[in-house]
């Protein structure tokens, strides 16, 4: 994903996007929530890939916050890792 926000790759970059997001989708262990989430996410996802275009820093940025919650969730706790996860949106909506 780094290399690919890099390199303003995006269609390298949303599809390491999205498989980080399933990945942590079957890290909750629930096939419904995956499935659900498969069946109502990736047709949101693929339409704002094709709307939306950013700035190569904050392709770069979204790379470096997807890799804080990889290294987050080996060592922090549901609550820490649901805080991590609030800041960074609250940092994408100001």
């Amino acid at each position: 994903m780094e290399r690919s926000a890099k390199e303003l790759d995006l269609d390298q970059f949303y599809a390491s996007d999205l498989e980080f997001h399933r990945k942590l989708w079957d890290l909750a262990g629930n096939s419904y929530l995956s499935d659900m989430l498969e069946r109502v996410v990736v047709p949101l996802f693929a339409f704002f890939v094709m709307k939306t275009r950013r700035e190569k820093a904050s392709y770069i940025e979204s790379a470096a916050m997807h890799g804080r919650i990889v290294e987050a969730l080996a060592v922090k706790s549901a609550p820490e890792l649901r805080e991590l996860i609030e800041g960074f949106s609250e940092g994408l909506e100001g």
